[in-house]
């Protein structure tokens, strides 16, 4: 006789599968280390590497001792220093650290006082604080291992708000932009088409600037990809012969003079074509 399952048996037998998988995996040799628990709302919200970066720091901050400091502002200040932060994020280069860093600040999620001139050295902390009418939040501190992701949807309350139809990019981003040498006129052509990709998508963000920031870099990029494709490309003429190097490489491999000769005339027919 086959017994049969109910929804909730069967659910909760996947459930247990794949916290024993998850079990099974960290003590494997592939992942040595405990893994990253990453919010996904978190990460659509704010970005993936600022998600990474502002839960591992609120770990690290909740386990690490206090600083006194005459102005705290209500604020749990940690020191620490580049060599630490290399340490906590060894996939990322100094630069990407402090790149996340100025990231995070703009949102108004961490704040940062050097204590050095050479900022090598800082007090850190997280800025936990929300509207007195606030009705949820975004979990901070990871899940604990093996426990399923609880995903929250971002609202308004939150901090998050889904993009205006008549949003326009401050100064600060369009500065930002243009550090990276890009047109203006390029950067206010995407906008359109930034604003309508997010709308349909009917997606939170608690800065859409440092969103937009992020798109104008990446279609920069492909940008400049097809136009240095475009420039090293060139027509094909009648007049073309293959370089010296080209046939003396040929020659060597044991492809005579003659035959060359008599396949260049139809390779540029070919090509013209």
């Amino acid at each position: 006789m086959v017994r049969s399952i109910t929804w909730q048996e069967g659910t909760a037998t996947c459930t247990q599968t794949i916290t024993s998988l998850r079990l099974t995996l960290m003590s494997s040799s592939l992942l040595p280390e405990r893994p990253l628990v990453i919010s996904p709302t978190l990460a659509a919200t704010i970005g993936l590497e600022e998600a990474v970066m502002l839960q591992t720091l609120a770990d690290f901050i909740s386990y690490r001792p206090e600083a006194a400091r005459a102005e705290s502002g209500g604020k749990r200040w940690v020191r620490c220093n580049l060599t630490e932060m290399a340490a906590l994020f060894p996939f990322w280069a100094p630069i990407d650290i402090r790149r996340n860093h100025r990231s995070l600040q703009s949102l108004g999620l961490i704040s940062i006082d050097a204590v050095t001139a050479t900022d090598d050295e800082f007090f850190i902390a997280i800025e936990d604080t929300k509207p007195a009418n606030a009705t949820a939040h975004v979990q901070l501190k990871p899940s604990p291992p093996g426990a399923p992701p609880r995903p929250r949807k971002a609202t308004a309350s939150s901090g998050a708000t889904l993009i205006p139809p008549n949003w326009q990019p401050d100064s600060t981003w369009i500065s930002q932009c243009k550090q990276h040498n890009i047109p203006d006129e390029f950067i206010h052509r995407l906008v359109p088409e930034f604003i309508a990709y997010w709308r349909d998508r009917g997606q939170a963000r608690f800065s859409w600037g440092n969103a937009f920031f992020k798109h104008v870099l990446k279609e920069w990029r492909n940008e400049q990809t097809r136009t240095s494709k475009y420039e090293l490309s060139t027509e094909m003429s009648e007049s073309w012969r293959p370089s010296q190097d080209a046939i003396e490489i040929l020659e060597n491999s044991g492809v005579s003079g003659s035959f060359l000769e008599d396949a260049i005339p139809e390779f540029v027919l070919y090509w013209r074509e």
